[in-house]
């Protein structure tokens, strides 16, 4: 029961940490992401698409879409995970 309870704890302290960087994200959209956009040059434009590019696979990923609308979530983030543990066994 111990390793469901610490997962359980663990998954928790994941989705209050999301929930934390979601707040402070929409925070920064409130704000223009901290650019003027009157005066947004190329730089912001590369930036601002670049932070576009990875919240739409975060949502691809969440959602079912894009990339991933024939993969299960769960079974997405497993094949990650497990990818991981392998290349840092070796």
């Amino acid at each position: 029961m111990k390793g469901q309870q610490q997962a359980t704890r663990i998954y928790a302290d994941h989705v209050t940490g999301i929930k934390a960087m979601l707040k402070r994200l929409s925070e920064a959209g409130e704000q223009n992401f901290f650019t003027d956009p009157a005066t947004a040059n190329w730089a912001d434009v590369g930036s601002i698409e670049h932070l576009a590019h990875k919240l739409r696979e975060i949502c691809d990923m969440t959602f079912n879409e894009g990339e991933y609308a024939d993969h299960d979530f769960k079974e997405t983030l497993h094949l990650h995970h497990e990818h991981g543990r392998r290349l840092h066994s070796r």
